[in-house]
């Protein structure tokens, strides 16, 4: 045997499973295989095949081999390395990643044949106690005869990460509307300020890619007309996501992720999505940081921020169909800010904004409608608990406030 610690190597036992089907479920073997694998983009030049060959042999001298030593005969009646190859293929295009409470590989032949947008018409719920079985529902109104689409990238991503990711593992490229968009819906999601270059120092415009869906495009600035080639941006991009990874793996503090957020706002647009990631996590510190004061001044800030976020994630998400606990999360938060800002100006003077108190009741009444589809979910449930425990909460300190008749 090799001394390879294979204790955890779950990328090795999802293909024994996925053999395992030719003797447990035949049928589901047979629908597994029909399913595209592009193998033809995958041949014997590329790292994806060198790193399946290693996950081969793996396989081979730690579990097939000495399974068939065991039993004396071939467990399996056709486990070859090409298609070893064609079911990591299978995998890697059509499957779908758990990442909340568990991480895991599941796979919905019917699902996988949606058609990809980054701005997908349908939401998918998977019930983690029923067999992680998958639901869709509209997000947006779809026509009769309208296409039915899904996303496959990560749409908390700008247009050049989403398009790499999908060219990478779905083997294709995106021309949807937004990736069209320079601006992604005037969010300017990816949008850069301006770099300069070697004869001319950064104007304070804004960088965007002129024709976005182009390979190796040309970002112009709004105002100076620089141009910079597209591998350069983002180059420099990942760079800078790098670091914001690096930060936000060890659980930051508000003082640091406000001194990553003051350096990314020297190259990167306000609403740029490395941006919206530190903002993210900093709306839920604010106000939640034991030792730092909740001031009108802070909770502002707070409110501005979650502001800000919600209209950005109402625009590259309008159905609620992949960000609705982040959705979530920030109208919670907003709660949050606004209803301490209402004590606190009710403490101070004896009295209250029937229009704020009228507002908290709609951000709790929206936050419902946005999470109500994710009650099979472990994060949604729990988001969706406390947003019902703090609307008793208000409505509690209404009641006793003699409030109740305000709104």
């Amino acid at each position: 045997m090799m001394s390879v610690n294979i204790s955890f190597r779950f990328d090795i036992l999802i293909i024994l499973r996925a053999l395992n089907l030719q003797n447990s479920n035949p049928k589901y073997w047979e629908a597994m295989l029909a399913l595209e694998d592009h193998l033809e983009l995958r041949g014997p030049d590329t790292d994806v095949y060198k790193a399946i060959e290693e996950k081969i042999k793996i396989l081979e001298e730690n579990y097939l081999n000495p399974l068939n030593k065991k039993v004396g005969e071939p467990v399996l009646k056709n486990c070859s390395p090409d298609l070893i190859h064609k079911i990591y293929g299978i995998l890697d295009v059509n499957a779908t990643e758990l990442t909340e409470e568990i991480e895991a590989m599941v796979l919905y032949p019917t699902a996988s044949l949606f058609e990809h947008n980054c701005v997908p018409n349908t939401m998918q719920t998977i019930d983690e106690k029923e067999n992680f079985r998958i639901t869709f529902r509209a997000a947006l109104p779809i026509k009769k005869g309208g296409h039915i689409t899904s996303t496959y990238t990560n749409i908390l991503w700008g247009t050049s990460a989403r398009r790499d990711h999908l060219k990478q593992t779905k083997y294709f490229t995106c021309k949807c509307k937004r990736c069209k968009d320079p601006t992604e819906f005037g969010t300017y999601f990816s949008a850069l300020r301006c770099l300069g270059n070697e004869e001319n120092s950064p104007c304070g415009g804004t960088q965007l890619p002129k024709n976005p869906t182009e390979e190796d495009c040309i970002w112009v600035c709004d105002r100076c007309k620089i141009q910079l080639p597209d591998k350069e941006m983002m180059n420099f991009v990942n760079h800078l996501s790098t670091e914001v990874d690096r930060v936000m793996s060890r659980r930051p503090k508000i003082a640091e992720l406000e001194d990553v957020l003051s350096k990314l706002l020297n190259f990167l647009h306000e609403n740029h999505y490395l941006n919206y990631i530190v903002k993210h996590s900093l709306v839920q510190l604010y106000g939640n940081e034991g030792n730092r004061e909740i001031t009108a001044g802070l909770l502002t800030t707070k409110l501005k921020m979650c502001q800000d976020l919600i209209d950005i994630t109402k625009k590259i998400d309008p159905g609620n169909a992949r960000l609705s606990l982040y959705m979530g999360v920030l109208l919670n938060e907003k709660f949050i800010g606004t209803f301490k800002m209402i004590t606190m100006m009710y403490e101070k003077e004896k009295k209250v904004d029937a229009g704020k108190l009228q507002e908290v009741l709609n951000i709790l009444e929206e936050n419902k409608n946005v999470l109500k589809y994710e009650i099979n979910t472990t994060s949604g449930t729990r988001l969706l608990n406390v947003v019902c425990k703090n609307e008793m909460q208000f409505k509690s300190w209404m009641e006793s406030n003699d409030l109740k008749a305000y709104v």
